[in-house]
Parts: C-alpha cells; structure tokens; sequence
C-alpha cells in the first residue's frame, strides 16, 4: 500500500511541476528559441518550419501568424533602459536606425499582445516611409501621450505596453543576415509613476 501512495505522491508532483515549467516556458517574454538584441527580443524561427517546440507551442497558443523566415522579422521591447517596464504614462524617445529592410513598421501593444488605440488625430503606428529622418538617416520617434515634435507614435490609456518592431523583407533573417543588428534606442524623456 505505502508503494501505491509513495507512487500517487510523485505522480502529482511530477505533473504539476512539469505543468508549471511548461508554462512558465511558453510565457516567458525571452527563453527558448528567443534571440536578444540591446533591449529587443525576437523569436527568428517562429514562423519557421525550424522552430523548437516551444515556439510552437507558443505561436499555437497566442493564436499569431508570425512571419516567415522570408517575410521578414519581429522585434519587442517590454523595459527601457533602467530595467523598468514601458508604461503608457510615460513618455520616450526612440533614437537611431533600424536594420536594413525594404520597409518596417513601429506599433504598441498592451500586455495582451492587443494594439493600443491612438488619441484622435494622433497614429498608432509609424510606417518607414513616413519618417523624418536627420541628414545622416537617423530618427527619433517620441512615444507617449503628450504631443511631440516631429516623429509621434501616440499612446492613450494607463498600464504597461511594449513596443513592436516589425521588419519585412531584411537580410537580417538569412544566414548571410547581421550578426549584431543595429537597433534603435529607448531612452525615458518623462515618466509619471
């Protein structure tokens, strides 16, 4: 009798610390299959026929369709560079260039991966094409609920956010791609909290 109740107690504890790890795994913003460039985190094989499972299981679960290795890449940003979480209160300035791409794409999310709606009259995206860029091809894009000069991604509500970073047709998804991709820089201009 003790084997049957010595054997129910490792069963229990084996199925719920392996559901828990499992979880753990597939919420993490950065783990398995991840790649971190400065501060921004993106996943190069999760439309990949190539992903490990746990990306998989990933896509599987927030219901995405993340972009083929073709297509191009997907970067996030969750925390500035004081380790803090982004938060719509706040106001940034995102300095710098991209990595090279035929075009890309700069959004918000809410922590539920679900776009943030803009103020009126202000977008929620910013498209390549449609920055203002200094002389030597550098932008700054302010981010947060203030109007701002130049480049202004708008950010309504309170709470976290993070930023989405979308790049299609790159080198930087090929083996011929970039090592260290030049990323642009969050820096925090203002910050109520």
């Amino acid at each position: 009798m003790r084997y049957y109740y010595n054997f129910a107690i490792i069963l229990v504890l084996g199925l719920a610390g392996g559901g828990f790890t499992a979880k753990w795994a597939l919420e993490a913003e950065d783990g398995f299959g991840s790649v971190k460039y400065n501060r921004w985190t993106s996943w190069p094989l999760a439309g990949s026929v190539d992903a490990d499972p746990y990306t998989k299981a990933r896509v599987a679960r927030d219901g995405s369709v993340p972009l083929g290795a073709a297509e191009g890449l997907t970067f996030f940003l969750l925390d500035d560079e004081k380790d803090q979480l982004l938060r719509r209160e706040c106001q940034y300035s995102l300095m710098g260039t991209t990595p090279p791409a035929r075009l890309w794409t700069l959004s918000v999310q809410d922590q539920d991966k679900q776009p943030i709606a803009a103020y009126e009259g202000g977008e929620n995206a910013i498209f390549s094409e449609s920055v203002l860029r200094a002389q030597d091809g550098t932008f700054v894009i302010n981010i947060g609920s203030q109007p701002a000069p130049m480049n202004w991604l708008t950010v309504a509500g309170t709470g976290p956010m993070r930023l989405v970073l979308r790049l299609y047709d790159t080198p930087v998804t090929s083996s011929s791609g970039l090592d260290r991709p030049a990323m642009p820089k969050l820096t925090v201009r203002d910050c109520k909290n």
